[in-house]
């Protein structure tokens, strides 16, 4: 039929909606399928979080003394008849639609709700970082949000830390760099994640003021010449340190990696060499 056609046609179009390059995309059946997959998780969605199917893991972070400092919070989905269903196979289609921020916020809670356990247990040292994706700043009002569950649990700012990424910083660079300046003078620490993932701008930390540069290994990794890599993070981790913030790397995978970290000053770590995240019992 001509309408089932044009619907094939228009799943086509989708996959071609943001590139500049492709103009001409094939309809597959895998398409259909995704796109069935798509519809059945922003259906499910709201019954997730209401029955509580969204659950916070967290990788632990390392000191360089091999203590444990803290940990992010990541999210996973416990769906009740499909099991564990990794965050690949839906953050991307709750950004696309904006109900991620729906579940950032929720996250957010949750780790707080972890923060005020571990009060009551005595563990009043260890922090939580919680991530703000790029949307949060257009669909929530971060500042009262973040400040009203540091209020309603009585929680010290200082314990729950705020991931931003410089891509996101960088959309909005006026407007944000105003807001992390309220957050970080209430109290919160700030860390700006992915760094050297994404623009990269030092004129960015020049205007910015943070606590915590988080640099992504992966821009590393894969490279000819591991020679100027190495460079390249010494130096990220010297300039960081003249700024007077704390440096700490992801994506640590081996021993290697750790020593030569340490050698230039790297303050904590975080990676599968010492940790996969883990529910938080």
């Amino acid at each position: 039929k001509v309408s089932v056609m044009c619907d094939h046609a228009m799943l086509a179009i989708r996959t071609i909606k943001d590139s500049f390059r492709n103009r001409v995309a094939y309809y597959k059946t895998e398409l259909r399928e995704s796109f069935i997959g798509d519809h059945r998780i922003i259906s499910e969605f709201e019954s997730a979080i209401n029955n509580g199917h969204f659950r916070p893991y967290v990788q632990p972070q390392i000191a360089s003394n091999g203590c444990i400092r803290g940990g992010e919070v990541l999210v996973r989905w416990f769906h009740p008849t499909d099991g564990m269903i990794r965050p690949d196979q839906f953050i991307k289609i709750l950004e696309q639609t904006g109900v991620i921020s729906r579940l950032d916020r929720h996250m957010w809670e949750l780790a707080c709700i972890q923060l005020k356990r571990w009060d009551e247990m005595g563990l009043k040292k260890s922090y939580l970082s919680i991530n703000i994706s790029q949307k949060d700043f257009y669909l929530l009002d971060v500042y009262n949000v973040i400040t009203g569950l540091i209020y309603k649990y009585n929680i010290d700012p200082a314990r729950l830390h705020l991931e931003v990424t410089e891509s996101a910083i960088m959309d909005d660079p006026t407007n944000h760099l105003q807001l992390i300046a309220r957050l970080r003078k209430r109290g919160f620490i700030v860390e700006i994640d992915d760094f050297g993932s994404g623009y990269s701008s030092l004129n960015m930390l020049k205007d910015l003021d943070a606590d915590v540069l988080k640099i992504d290994m992966g821009f590393l990794q894969k490279t000819t010449n591991p020679e100027k890599s190495t460079t390249i993070l010494k130096m990220i981790i010297a300039l960081a340190k003249s700024l007077n913030m704390q440096v700490i790397t992801e994506g640590v995978e081996k021993l290697e990696q750790v020593e030569f970290l340490s050698r230039f000053g790297c303050d904590i770590y975080q990676g599968f060499y010492f940790a996969k995240p883990m529910p938080v019992e």
